[in-house]
């Protein structure tokens, strides 16, 4: 049975400022948001993840993915490798201000299985998790987002864990379309939608 996580090496972070073909990703769980006139998916692969984000003309595609992964080359932003700890950020061509940053942590085996399990109490009351199938004897890979939206503003945060490396990958993005300040603002529920 092939692994379910790639080698860490091999992930990698790519932006388009348009929509992706779903034909190109093998998703294992997805949900639609929408709000303030935008609508969000978000969905998770055996690798990481693909966010897509669209209001009025303007486009926004975050995907964390490996370097094999067939994508298109235009409207690329960024390609980035997906490792150590890297925050960037960019003006879309419609306007909106996008921010990432990600961490990756390698961590003793007690430390990760007390994350794991946070994460997975966490994932229960709220967001979208999927936990995948358990290789061997090790503790399932699992992947989480949540998004927490305002008027104007949605700030996604991805955990990643990869068991054999014993390493979580936190990504943390927000898409701002508005230039005044923002207002206190709701969290938007995957798990519900």
């Amino acid at each position: 049975m092939p692994p379910v996580r790639p080698p860490l090496g091999e992930l990698q972070f790519h932006l388009f400022s348009r929509p992706l073909h779903p034909e190109l990703f093998e998703v294992q769980a997805a949900r639609v948001v929408e709000f303030d006139g935008a609508r969000v998916e978000v969905r998770i692969l055996p690798e990481g993840h693909w966010i897509s984000w669209k209001r009025a003309q303007g486009w926004a595609s975050e995907v964390a993915t490996v370097n094999s992964q067939p994508l298109p080359c235009g409207q690329a932003v960024y390609q980035l490798r997906l490792h150590q700890q890297r925050t960037l950020g960019t003006h879309l061509p419609c306007g909106a201000r996008y921010e990432a940053q990600w961490t990756v942590e390698t961590l003793e085996a007690e430390a990760f299985g007390r994350v794991h399990d946070e994460i997975v109490a966490d994932g229960a009351k709220r967001g979208l998790l999927h936990i995948f199938p358990a290789e061997c004897w090790q503790t399932p890979a699992l992947a989480h987002i949540t998004a927490d939206a305002r008027p104007g503003l949605v700030v996604f945060t991805c955990f990643h864990t990869f068991p054999a490396e014993q390493t979580v990958v936190k990504t943390l993005s927000l898409l701002e379309w508005r230039e005044q300040p923002p207002s206190p603002g709701k969290r938007v529920d995957l798990k519900h939608l």
